[in-house]
């Protein structure tokens, strides 16, 4: 496969676009991203210092694990819905959990993925990095086209031939905007997150041509 050139400059500027214009949308997404992933750690620092009986304890493990299994069901719409973005469609919020079927490759994919960039990295650094940037594609392979993980690997490793240098300044250019959402005493990131998401999705449908 010849060298594939995507624009950063053009990838961020859509996503700028189209975080601005459906911005009702992402702020739901991401208090409820926050809900989702903070409301089980606040829960248990309440009650850390208390004694439960055991049937309280019980529940608060269950209650750990279903909010897991939501942030998972979470994490795959929000790779759906940011490839959605990307090919100008009217998204709702409801769109964010009709993939749950695909929650659960989402998941093994995940973590396939982090296996694979942490031996690369136990390996040496260089390999881990190419590894981490080849391969980060996975999801919307997994999601958005249904494939296994082991394929939804394959193909993002297949698709970013060509592409490493420009991937890994745009993987930068992505962590610097995500910084400065940060030093925005962390509201900005309410915004950079989701346009770090789409911009990362339009890079894929990019590629994926």
């Amino acid at each position: 496969m010849s060298e594939q050139i995507f624009s950063k400059k053009e990838a961020i500027r859509f996503a700028y676009q189209s975080v601005s214009s459906n911005f009702k949308f992402w702020i739901e997404a991401m208090i409820f991203a926050v809900f989702v992933l903070y409301f089980p750690e606040a829960i248990s620092k309440i009650f850390e210092k208390i004694y439960l009986p055991g049937v309280a304890v019980i529940f608060m493990f269950f209650l750990k694990i279903f909010f897991w299994a939501l942030s998972v069901v979470l994490y795959t719409g929000l790779a759906y819905v940011s490839v959605l973005f990307c090919e100008n469609k009217v998204i709702f919020f409801k769109e964010l959990f009709s993939k749950t079927d695909r929650a659960v490759s989402y998941f093994f994919s995940s973590l396939l993925y982090g296996l694979v960039v942490t031996l690369g990295f136990l390996m040496l650094l260089v390999p881990g990095v190419i590894f981490m940037i080849r391969f980060q594609f996975y999801q919307y392979y997994a999601v958005n086209q249904g494939m296994s993980p082991v394929d939804a690997l394959k193909a993002s490793w297949k698709n970013t031939k060509g592409s490493f240098w420009n991937l890994f300044v745009f993987v930068f250019i992505l962590a610097g905007i995500n910084v400065l959402g940060a030093l925005c005493l962390g509201i900005g990131l309410l915004f950079t997150i989701p346009m770090s998401m789409v911009s990362s999705a339009y890079v894929y449908k990019k590629l994926a041509r």
